[in-house]
């Protein structure tokens, strides 16, 4: 938490926060960003955000919209 803290940006006009977590691995990752739901966003590396990508579309194809 104190390095995401550290790394964090001012606040954009878009009202986002850029910050970089260090994680433990890729999947790993996977496995605990989604809790925050739409409330981040996966920029990088390409392969977790692919692997989150992947991880929400599970769970829409699981809880589709009715």
């Amino acid at each position: 938490m104190r390095a995401a803290e550290q790394s964090a940006a001012r606040q954009g006009a878009d009202g986002w926060t850029r910050l970089i977590v260090p994680i433990e691995s890729v999947d790993h990752a996977i496995a605990g960003l989604p809790r925050f739901g739409p409330d981040a966003e996966v920029l990088a590396p390409d392969e977790l955000r692919r692997g989150m990508a992947e991880a929400v579309h599970a769970l829409a194809v699981l809880y589709p919209s009715r």
